[in-house]
């Protein structure tokens, strides 16, 4: 992992976050869209809008309250995709993904995510703080 966090770093300094060899790329917040809703029983929901071209590392993936507890959620299945830089399959995740999160008394949630353009640019580890 460290490896790909020291690529990912020369990446966003020797190449500008907007566009790669003419092609324009999306910011993390909008290829990936993290957002809470809540089901008709009240509980909160996490999902994230992947877009098209675009994908999550599963394991990347930290989800913690307030408190800095962890929180599990159960994900749907993930694809496994070659991975060149690392030389072996990682399982991803793409399009709509919807979980439940488990009951907490927490104001808000931290998410730890990292993704990449099909196209070629991974963006570093991004947390986002989302309120419950």
């Amino acid at each position: 992992m460290s490896k790909l966090l020291i690529f990912i770093g020369l990446l966003a300094i020797l190449i500008p976050s907007q566009s790669i060899g003419g092609d324009n790329f999306l910011s993390a917040q909008s290829a990936f869209s993290p957002a809470i809703s809540s089901s008709d029983e009240g509980d909160a929901i996490l999902s994230f809008d992947i877009a098209e071209g675009y994908f999550l590392y599963a394991d990347s993936l930290i989800i913690k309250d307030s408190d800095d507890s962890l929180l599990s959620l159960k994900l749907p299945e993930a694809q496994l995709l070659y991975d060149e830089f690392f030389d072996e399959f990682k399982p991803v995740l793409s399009g709509a993904i919807v979980a439940d999160l488990p009951p907490t008394t927490s104001p808000y949630i931290l998410v730890t995510y990292q993704g990449c353009a099909l196209e070629g640019l991974c963006y570093t580890p991004t947390t986002v703080k989302l309120l419950l």
